[in-house]
């Protein structure tokens, strides 16, 4: 096995790891280290199961579970735009949030384990929303809101 060093982590490097593969003249340069970091998470995972590392169940869980959590988010960001308060907002907003969670056009992101940046770009830009806009309804909310808006 060979091992790359990136900045003062090192960590494994498969030959189809996107790490190793930047260094090469044919590749097309994509460097998403969160990405490939939770795939490494993963595969690390099912190795410590006992099961192979090229099993699939487990990460497409993570992928299932990685679209719950962004549509949790977007059910509550919602809240900024049903931002009354009555009955009817707050039916408004879950209505939103299952439509976000149930929408076919979801469905080849959450399938397919290389569409993990998909999700993973959906999960921080919701969270870089909402720490944007909480932080214009109380200018006071916070350093640590602001230095994740700006950030992401």
């Amino acid at each position: 096995q060979r091992f790359a060093m990136v900045a003062p982590i090192a960590f494994c490097a498969s030959s189809h790891d996107r790490l190793s593969l930047a260094r090469q003249v044919t590749s097309h340069k994509s460097f998403r280290p969160i990405t490939t970091a939770s795939f490494r998470l993963n595969w690390v995972l099912n190795e410590k199961m006992g099961k192979e590392g090229k099993d699939t169940y487990q990460m497409r869980v993570t992928n299932v579970v990685l679209h719950g959590v962004v549509s949790g988010l977007i059910t509550e960001a919602s809240k900024y735009v049903f931002a009354g308060g009555t009955p009817t907002d707050v039916v408004a907003q879950i209505l939103a949030g299952a439509l976000f969670a149930l929408h076919p056009v979801h469905a080849e992101a959450v399938s397919n384990i290389t569409s993990r940046g998909e999700i993973l770009m959906s999960l921080f830009f919701t969270l870089a929303f909402l720490s944007f806009a909480s932080t214009r309804r109380n200018p006071r909310s916070g350093l640590l809101r602001r230095l994740i808006c700006i950030y992401t």
